[in-house]
């Protein structure tokens, strides 16, 4: 897992503060499908401290209606995907 250290405005406005940002920063639906895509950094939500970001903000409702199942099979298919 990279690590992502967020600074500026928003959620992150008091300070740095770092993240586990899960698969690599890599799409997080696509990965939970076994494949990999790149993200829109405004599609982003934090879970347990880990980062997730989604290829848009349409994909990210998809996520959105199972995280706790997207996780999982995020986590499973992610070593097979890293190698």
């Amino acid at each position: 897992m990279a690590l992502c250290e967020c600074r500026k405005s928003g959620p992150f406005s008091g300070g740095a503060r770092t993240l586990r940002a899960a698969v690599r920063g890599y799409c997080a639906y696509a990965v939970s499908k076994g494949r990999t895509a790149s993200i829109d950094p405004e599609a982003w939500k934090i879970v347990d401290g880990r980062l997730y970001l989604n290829y848009s903000k349409g994909v990210q409702k998809k996520w959105e209606q199972d995280v706790p199942g997207n996780i999982v099979k995020a986590d499973r298919n992610w070593p097979e995907l890293h190698k």
